[in-house]
């Protein structure tokens, strides 16, 4: 057994011991029951695509599977369709591209969670979906404009 999966192995057993009713898969499961296949789709935070990461594979359920990471290996990411090196604030894309935008346990990273919410926002078109699975709690009834 290779090191990353002891540690899955390892992370599954300590997780059904202490949080019985945890489902590790139910964001993954949310975001692809959102989306069709002429969906437009930016994850945030993409990464590489392999190891430990999780993975969202909707390259081929969807029409555009685009993801941005500060990391270059996310060039590399056999997941999507297009890839960018960006920060969360500051996009490459055009306003109201994507019917979703989701990120995976980014937000708890970011220095400016606001500001990336301002430009997820803005890559959203009318009606879109965001979503994040994180290990932060935000303030509650906080507004974003």
């Amino acid at each position: 057994m290779n090191k990353a999966a002891f540690r899955r192995q390892r992370l599954h057993k300590w997780r059904s011991k202490e949080f019985p009713e945890f489902d590790p898969w139910h964001f993954n499961t949310t975001v692809e029951k959102c989306v069709s296949t002429d969906s437009k789709v930016l994850e945030i935070g993409a990464g590489s695509g392999t190891g430990l990461q999780t993975q969202m594979p909707l390259k081929s359920r969807v029409l555009l599977s685009a993801g941005v990471d500060v990391d270059p290996r996310v060039l590399n990411n056999p997941t999507l369709d297009e890839a960018h090196v960006a920060d969360a604030v500051t996009l490459p894309f055009e306003d109201n591209t994507f019917d979703l935008v989701f990120h995976t346990m980014v937000a708890e990273h970011l220095e400016d969670p606001t500001a990336c919410v301002r430009e997820s926002l803005r890559v959203l078109k009318p009606g879109g979906l965001l979503m994040f699975h994180t290990s932060i709690l935000f303030r509650s009834g906080t507004t974003y404009r």
